[in-house]
């Protein structure tokens, strides 16, 4: 999996430029957060979703639970905006992308479905909603999870009593549920049904189409996608039978009590210790508030390690790097985030980057060595450490939003909603 982590960890100043909102037509207000309205059609639409996602939810719950996480969201974009935080177009349609193969969708067009019908909302809407979600991870990362700290003994702790490979393995899947009547009546033609489909599925025919036309899933509309689960968020009958199954092939059918299901495999990640991994060491000059052209007009004047080295001093913000020519470490190739991948893979060693965009910067990145390493016990305690510091920071976050509100002026207008930090 690809964490923001590493790079958050390092980079610490001022970030970017503020955030943009998607348009939103001009209505009731019910709450004001700072100087940013929450409107009623924004609660609306995201009570509406919340209600589609949980049966048991009465309509005033959804909307009291939906005007909560809009000030949780609204406190959390405007210290992003303070901050200077700034997700640029470029990174988000890098994102975009990212979904769309997460997802297994070949287009937008899907995305859009996924945007009316799940999120009730256009997708250009959609894909401001996905830059806020940006936004708010990389605060995230930078105000709690470049200060969270995981010492040793945990470590050790976490190897001798924990699973690392269980807690690391997630599925890709896609899902039909032919579900049976709660008195059973229909039991034997709904097996017949998820039989003969799960042999259409096996044998070539659309999984995603069969799902939006038969499933009783959740996930019917979206063509049976679940994404990427956890084993320990899948039922067990599931799991046993995914072992049985490579990638992109389609499992027997599974009874259970809510009906009959079968799976379709689309991809694994984690949950393999590696024999070998890459390991890259990297330095970087990062400017924080610079124009590309005055990022690319110093990039011009660098020729070798020495320019380098010596444009660290001069012009680099990152205080903990500085002293060491830009050297921030070793790094596995897996764990480079988006935003920097793409230029890093096409790097050979001595290499030096034109100016690359991050939600925090430029950054010219210098690729000083890279080796494979097999991956011994030092490895395993890395992979654990990262598991044990993402927990954490997880643990804490609803600590750090509920200060932020306790710190930001909230005013409820409408009398049938509460106000309570969380």
């Amino acid at each position: 999996m690809r964490l923001f982590f590493l790079w958050a960890a390092f980079i610490v100043g001022a970030w970017g430029v503020p955030f943009v909102n998607a348009a939103e037509p001009m209505d009731a207000i019910i709450a004001i957060v700072g100087d940013v309205p929450i409107t009623q059609t924004q609660v609306e639409r995201e009570s509406k979703r919340l209600e589609n996602l949980n049966e048991g939810i009465t309509a005033r719950e959804a909307r009291q639970e939906a005007l909560d996480e809009l000030i949780d969201r609204s406190v959390q974009k405007q210290l992003a905006q303070r901050l200077g935080i700034h997700i640029s177009d470029a990174l988000l349609a890098a994102r975009i992308e990212e979904l769309q193969q997460e997802l297994g969708f070949s287009n937008e067009a899907e995305l859009g479905r996924i945007a009316a019908d799940e999120f009730l909302m256009s997708y250009p809407m959609f894909r401001e909603r996905v830059r806020d979600d940006m936004l708010i991870q990389a605060l995230f990362f930078r105000e709690v999870f470049s200060r969270t700290q995981v010492y040793k003994d945990e470590v050790n702790q976490f190897l001798k009593f924990e699973t690392a490979i269980g807690n690391l393995r997630e599925y890709h899947l896609r899902h039909i549920l032919i579900s049976v009547a709660d008195d059973g009546t229909d039991i034997d033609e709904k097996q017949d049904l998820a039989l003969s489909l799960q042999a259409r599925a096996a044998t070539g025919e659309d999984f995603a189409q069969l799902a939006r036309e038969y499933s009783d899933g959740d996930a019917a509309s979206s063509g049976g996608n679940l994404g990427f689960k956890k084993e320990e968020e899948l039922p067990e009958a599931f799991v046993v039978e995914l072992q049985n199954i490579n990638e992109g092939e389609i499992s027997e059918v599974i009874n259970t009590s809510r009906g009959f299901h079968f799976l379709k495999l689309e991809a694994t990640r984690g949950g393999n210790i590696r024999e070998a991994i890459t390991r890259l060491r990297i330095s970087h000059v990062f400017l924080p508030l610079t124009e590309e052209a005055e990022a690319r007009e110093l990039w011009n004047t660098i020729k070798n390690e020495e320019d380098f080295i010596a444009a660290v001093g001069q012009h680099s913000v990152d205080e903990k790097s500085i002293d060491k020519g830009g050297d921030i470490g070793w790094f596995d190739e897996q764990d480079i985030p988006v935003y920097f991948a793409d230029t890093v893979k096409q790097m050979k060693v001595g290499d030096i980057s034109p100016p690359v965009k991050s939600p925090f910067g430029w950054h010219l990145l210098h690729l000083r060595d890279s080796k494979k390493e097999a991956l011994n016990i030092q490895g395993l305690r890395e992979q654990a450490r990262r598991v044990l510091r993402e927990r954490r920071a997880l643990a804490q976050r609803d600590v750090w939003i509920r200060r932020l509100r306790a710190d930001t002026y909230v005013r409820i207008l409408d009398p049938t909603f509460e106000y309570t930090i969380r």
